[in-house]
């Protein structure tokens, strides 16, 4: 299921521009969360991005906002990926 809002008024460029920008600052964020997490664990990005999702998932919270966290400090990778395995 799909939910879309409609306005009677057109979009205006602004307002299209302005969710752009949302949608691009958000996707950096993930990547630098992936890339955090592939640094901490050692391992491939696929598998940063695995153990983002998973967390996610176990959490109930979404992709970004768990990666708004670990780039704020408020989450650490071990909480997100385990503890580090030695190489």
């Amino acid at each position: 299921m799909s939910v879309v809002r409609w306005s009677a008024e057109p979009t205006r460029p602004q307002d299209i521009l302005t969710h752009v920008q949302a949608a691009v600052s958000v996707k950096a964020v993930v990547e630098t969360a992936k890339g955090l997490l592939a640094a901490y664990s050692g391992l491939d990005i696929a598998d940063a991005t695995q153990a983002l999702h998973r967390y996610s998932a176990r959490s109930g919270k979404r992709p970004s906002d768990i990666a708004h966290a670990l780039i704020r400090r408020a989450l650490t990778p071990e909480t997100v990926y385990g503890p580090r395995v030695p190489r």
